[in-house]
């Protein structure tokens, strides 16, 4: 059997993955030998798109990949189905390539008003985004605020409001808002 993990070399993936490899094939009649194979890409949807769309459908095959691929296809789908509403999460981005992996998310309610929670990482520190629908249409960009150890930016832009939160360094943060900003938004509104 081949199990494709959809992370790098070294990480808790592939070491959880590893794991399973070595152990899984006990539980499985012949007790074949499992053979971990490592497919980083796009948060774990590189491994997930080769398994559905070119592995052997035979079973043969298992994938681990990260808990946010489970969100970004939800998400996905919703809107491939019409099902997205307006002030509703309509994509979000995984930020791997430039540092900023998305470990995972929510969607969630405030106040009866859907709020997407999404979660980074940076080195071993959490990056939590915040997402919901203005009712203005102003941008806002305040300046990097820090209270009681954890660093705040917040931004307004095409009627979403955004606020990070994290122990991360200032300039790391900065550097994230700045990516979320101008390099594709993980979550936007539907209109």
């Amino acid at each position: 059997l081949n199990l494709y993990v959809g992370s790098g070399a070294g990480g808790g993936y592939d070491l959880f993955g590893r794991l399973v490899a070595r152990h899984i094939g006990r539980s499985i009649p012949g007790q074949p030998a499992v053979v971990p194979h490592n497919m980083p890409g796009a948060g774990s949807i590189a491994a997930a798109n080769f398994v559905y769309n070119s592995a052997p459908r035979d079973g043969t095959v298992l994938e681990i990949g990260t808990p946010s691929i489970a969100l970004v296809e939800a998400l996905r789908q919703s809107l491939k189905d019409g099902k997205a509403t307006p002030g509703t999460v309509k994509s979000v981005t995984d930020l791997v390539a430039q540092g900023f992996p998305l470990i995972g998310g929510r969607l969630d309610y405030v106040g009866g008003h859907p709020v997407a929670a999404l979660v980074y990482g940076r080195a071993r520190h959490v990056i939590n985004l915040f997402v919901w629908p203005t009712t203005t249409n102003e941008t806002v960009d305040a300046p990097a605020t820090t209270v009681r150890g954890y660093h705040v930016q917040h931004w307004v832009r095409d009627g979403m409001t955004y606020w990070a939160v994290s122990d991360v360094a200032k300039p790391d943060l900065q550097t994230f808002a700045s990516l979320v900003q101008n390099a594709g938004q993980p979550a936007e509104a539907v209109h």
